[in-house]
């Protein structure tokens, strides 16, 4: 008896002990649980009130919404912000993304440099004075603070901002240039993407979408591809619509491959490789000169009449025939589908497909050896890139 009285005594005291340390205890400053995926916020601004107004940006926002929805990101789509309504949206977006593991914001209409810095600009921004961009816009680096603050794994800034300043004729003073001035992130896990080169503008486009968001629109639902192909991707894309008058450019501090639209049982786009680098020159200059020759373009419409292209790691591949003038009939298998149809030439190296159960656009290298494709297959509803091998 006595042996079980001092027992007790001795789990009382402990409890009594552990509950006056827990009072004690100074509180863990834990991050925030992400109970949710993916939010984006998107922003497009056409309606400027005292400068001519944009045609595109309006379209650009509701077509990434729509794409961006598709893929599964929760989306705040907004038009037309004055300042006041766009640093209290900006705000609502920082406090929302304490639940979500991935933040991505896309913004289309006018932003510029201004002494070094990048602003966007609201449709009621009015700056007389280089200075007053400060004041009348908003800064491009308070908004990545604001992401970086929110603790998210991933950060994806995309902008296709870089159009000419419409304020810039009005400043006496101006030390800015064109477009924007590059931006680099210290936060890891960060990516920034600009329609145009540092300093360059960017075309705001002829059709629905402007330029730069016609492209990424083309390439941002290929499953399974990693979001730095993508822009590489995208990049082509833009230089050879602009005939290399438009570069895009990427800062990005993304440390492990992250997919936009990714699925566990669908197979891995495959990687950029880039089928146009010069041969790597060695021995005298007989021997290099000799090399270059036999690398040199040797690729023409006619050679393409029976040939068949096979990806080496699938069933996937491609035969052509029917040449006739600047159009070419293929056949094949992607996917596990039979695809067939028409394509027509579009400059020296890259095709379109004007008819057929698939549609996109082949590049080929230039001694033709290798033909990068990038097909929607009907009948699979999915975008692929394929890379294939010509069959000796």
């Amino acid at each position: 008896m006595r042996k079980l009285i001092t027992f007790l005594l001795i789990v009382f005291v402990g409890i009594q002990s552990a509950a006056q340390g827990d009072r004690g205890a100074k509180p863990v400053d834990k991050p925030p649980v992400k109970t949710k995926d993916r939010l984006a916020l998107v922003i497009g601004n056409s309606s400027y009130s005292t400068v001519s107004p944009l045609t595109n940006p309006s379209n650009d926002a509701d077509s990434m919404a729509h794409y961006l929805r598709k893929m599964g990101f929760d989306v705040l789509l907004h038009k037309d912000l004055g300042l006041k309504k766009t640093k209290e949206v900006i705000a609502d977006f920082q406090t929302r993304l304490n639940e979500y593991e991935v933040a991505l914001f896309y913004y289309a209409g006018h932003a510029a440099e201004s002494k070094g810095e990048n602003y966007l600009y609201p449709v009621d921004a009015s700056p007389l004075t280089e200075s007053d961009a400060a004041d009348e816009c908003y800064s491009l680096n308070r908004l990545l603070g604001n992401m970086e603050e929110a603790r998210v794994r991933i950060r994806i800034i995309i902008l296709d901002a870089c159009r000419n300043n419409p304020f810039k004729a009005k400043w006496t003073r101006s030390t800015g240039e064109q477009g924007l001035a590059n931006m680099k992130s210290t936060a890891r896990g960060t990516l920034i993407a600009f329609a145009a080169q540092p300093g360059a503008t960017a075309e705001d486009g002829k059709g629905k979408n402007g330029t730069y968001t016609q492209s990424l629109i083309r390439h941002l639902t290929t499953v399974n591809q990693s979001v730095n192909d993508m822009f590489t991707r995208v990049t082509r894309s833009v230089k050879e619509a602009t005939g290399e008058k438009q570069e895009p450019y990427t800062v990005s501090s993304l440390d492990d491959v992250y997919f936009l639209n990714h699925d566990p049982n669908a197979p891995m786009a495959p990687t950029i490789v880039y089928v146009n680098q010069a041969p790597a020159i060695s021995g005298d200059r007989n021997n290099e000169l000799a090399s270059r020759k036999n690398t040199s373009s040797v690729f023409s419409i006619e050679s393409l009449n029976g040939i068949r292209y096979e990806e080496t790691t699938s069933n996937n591949y491609i035969s052509f025939s029917g040449v006739s003038g600047s159009v070419v009939n293929f056949s094949g298998k992607l996917l596990g589908y039979a695809v067939s149809g028409k394509m027509k030439k579009s400059s020296k190296l890259n095709f379109q497909v004007s008819e057929g159960n698939a549609t996109g656009n082949l590049s080929f290298s230039e001694d033709g050896t290798q033909v990068m494709l990038n097909m929607y297959i009907k009948e699979a509803r999915q975008s692929r890139d394929f890379t294939m091998k010509r069959k000796k």
